[in-house]
């Protein structure tokens, strides 16, 4: 556990780094002026500013939505390595600086507040991962929806505002520890997934990415607990609801000789 002291600190770099990625997506938005992506870029903007301030919170909700605006800053350089397109500089340093972000403001998601506020009986890691992830392309989805809008194509604006939307219920419901946000996040990884071959390669793998988090860090966690346990049902909501340990005062019980006799059997004899 990292200390308060150590804590307070690691959160100003965080933060400082998290606004110095808001800084640059508002040059983005400036020096496209006029073209869709400006308006894209505002909403980074936007909400890593907003991240910035909420690193300083210790709600277990406003650190994933932090988080998850952090996120957004290493998307640039993951899309060009699965589109096999070299990275510029700028993809490196925005990726560099959200994991130094999300690096130095781990240890938030584990103080006593974060672990009471959420306390799954397995997979917490991997769930808030997911929580994280679903969060950016949320995110993601809502500075579409933003260029959309910016040149009136509304089926572009009504898709990426209801996927937002989608992921952003089954991000709350999963941290209330609901099992419908469990099953939303998974629904609507599927239904992405199978528009896939409907959409060119760049739009293909964008809705591909989006469709991952929920994917490989909700769905997949549970399928490996039933696939380990093939003997016992594995119930959803054990998974994904808190442990309650409440220790029972002991109860001393007199114990009549009688009872207290276990019979064994005879032992073999080994020799005559």
């Amino acid at each position: 556990m990292v200390d308060e002291l150590s804590l307070r600190w690691r959160t100003r770099i965080a933060s400082t780094l998290t606004w110095s990625l808001a800084a640059i997506a508002g040059e983005v938005a400036l020096s496209f002026r006029g073209d869709p992506a400006s308006a894209s870029a505002l909403v980074g903007a936007v909400a890593l500013a907003a991240a910035g301030f909420g690193l300083h919170r210790r709600s277990l909700a406003t650190q994933i939505a932090s988080r998850g605006a952090i996120f957004v800053g290493c998307t640039p350089l993951v899309v060009r390595v699965v589109l096999g397109a070299a990275p510029t500089a700028l993809d490196l340093a925005t990726a560099l600086l959200a994991g130094g972000a999300l690096v130095l403001s781990r240890p938030l998601l584990e103080t006593e507040e974060a672990r009471a506020e959420f306390a799954p009986a397995r997979f917490r890691r991997t769930f808030l991962a997911g929580m994280t992830t679903a969060t950016a392309v949320a995110i993601v989805a809502l500075a579409f929806a933003a260029a959309g809008l910016m040149v009136s194509f509304w089926p572009q604006v009504a898709f990426n505002v209801g996927l937002a939307i989608v992921l952003l219920l089954a991000v709350r419901g999963l941290l209330r520890m609901r099992t419908w946000g469990l099953l939303l996040g998974a629904t609507a990884s599927l239904v992405l997934l199978a528009l896939t071959p409907f959409y060119g390669r760049g739009n293909a793998v964008t809705l591909g990415l989006a469709a991952m988090p929920a994917l490989l860090l909700w769905t997949i966690p549970l399928f490996l607990a039933r696939r380990r346990a093939p003997a016992q049902a594995v119930d959803v909501d054990a998974v994904v609801r808190a442990r309650v340990v409440s220790p029972a005062p002991a109860v001393e019980e007199e114990i009549d000789d009688e009872d207290a006799i276990v019979e064994r059997p005879a032992a073999r004899s080994l020799g005559a």
